[in-house]
């Protein structure tokens, strides 16, 4: 359904993947990858969006060591994807996120509202749209690292839902409390856990797939971008 386009960004251009809803308008929604970039799931995530409305775009989060490299689920592409997160410069890729912010606002097809969805590597950049830039809402999908910025949590100006698994190896559970408690009069700010949930238990058709907290964390988003961009 969607297409690869171009985003002019500090230092060169990259990768995004655009896909449009029938209507041909709707809200905006940047989707940020896991950390196996724009592979064919991410795709599909973005066509979902835009079943339901949205003007989805997931940008390449790589471009500035490999660009264009979107890789399938397997152990060695795992070991590729993390080496690629842990040499990511962070503010960069706010940056880039900004980029994608502005293409959309400024774009005839949305009406000019921007929300972030983000999951594992994603989770984490959307985490910190949420406290260092301004997205119109965002959706926090196990981001790694997180545990790391609780701090910030106290700097979130737009509605932001935040989804744990309660199973995640990868992002310890104790940071969804030690948030809730930096947001306790913020609410704007929801904070989910899911019980039995490991991470990346939202990634549907590939394991660990858990259908009822993905279901239930995707209706939460859907309803927070409804109030929060239509």
């Amino acid at each position: 359904m969607g297409e690869f386009i171009e985003i002019a960004a500090k230092g060169g251009a990259f990768q995004a993947f655009l896909s449009l809803p029938a209507a041909g308008t709707g809200p905006g929604v940047v989707v940020l990858p896991e950390i196996y970039n724009v592979n064919d799931w991410v795709r599909a995530v973005c066509d979902l969006y835009s079943e339901a409305g949205y003007v989805a775009l997931a940008p390449d989060v790589f471009w500035r060591h490999e660009p264009n490299l979107y890789m399938a689920y397997n152990p060695e592409n795992q070991q590729r994807g993390r080496k690629l997160a842990t040499e990511l410069d962070t503010e960069l890729a706010l940056d880039d996120l900004d980029a994608c912010f502005s293409f959309l606002r400024k774009s005839s097809h949305t009406n000019g509202k921007v929300g972030v969805v983000g999951y594992c590597l994603g989770g984490q950049l959307a985490y910190l749209s949420a406290t260092r830039r301004n997205p119109d809402a965002s959706s926090v999908y196990y981001g790694t690292r997180i545990q790391h910025h609780v701090h910030e949590a106290r700097t979130i100006r737009c509605p932001t839902d935040i989804h744990f698994g309660e199973l995640d190896q990868s992002v310890p559970v104790s940071a969804a409390a030690e948030i809730e408690a930096v947001t306790k009069d913020m609410p704007h700010v929801s904070v989910y856990v899911y019980e039995q949930a490991p991470h990346a238990f939202g990634r549907f058709g590939h394991p660990p797939y858990r259908p009822g907290a993905s279901g239930l964390a995707l209706q939460r988003t859907h309803d927070l971008f409804s109030k929060a961009l239509r």
